[in-house]
């Protein structure tokens, strides 16, 4: 009879501590849109506690996205035409992810495991799509987007 009590319990309990979550929000900050600058500012849920998160080797920082099961998380750089890619938990700087001509702005990981790259001024402004270790893939659109800011 005890038995039967403390299991659901016992379920509870590690349901409980696999789903709470220390959620926190990213910022990017071009910093006056100044050439080789920016940061990462993290903050808890509830927008408490701001703390520098990345500093180094930023260009006017666009999108931020954590790719999943890595310990990685990539930055688009606008002025440097760079993502890079940092260690998700310490904010340091790993390398150079990948190189956008164009200058990288929004990033998605989309329903087929890639991630995809607008575009602010190339020749052609397509969208770009990359394996999630940075290796391109190919141009998405047939038709370029010019200064384009968004994506889902």
């Amino acid at each position: 009879m005890k038995a039967s009590i403390l299991f659901p319990f016992l379920i509870c309990c590690i349901t409980t501590t696999l789903t709470a979550q220390d959620l926190k929000i990213y910022v990017s900050d071009a910093e006056n849109f100044a050439a080789n600058s920016g940061k990462i500012i993290q903050y808890n849920s509830d927008g408490s506690n701001p703390v520098l998160f990345i500093d180094e080797e930023l260009s006017w920082p666009q999108d931020i996205v954590f790719i999943p099961n890595t310990n990685d998380v990539i930055v688009s750089n606008l002025n440097s035409r760079k993502i890079t890619k940092y260690n998700a938990v310490t904010g340091a700087y790993i390398e150079d992810f990948a190189e956008v001509l164009g200058g990288p702005t929004r990033m998605k990981i989309g329903p087929d495991g890639l991630l995809y790259v607008i575009q602010w001024s190339n020749t052609n402004n397509k969208v770009l799509r990359f394996e999630l270790d940075g290796t391109f893939v190919d141009e998405f659109t047939d038709v370029g987007v010019p200064t384009s800011i968004g994506i889902d």
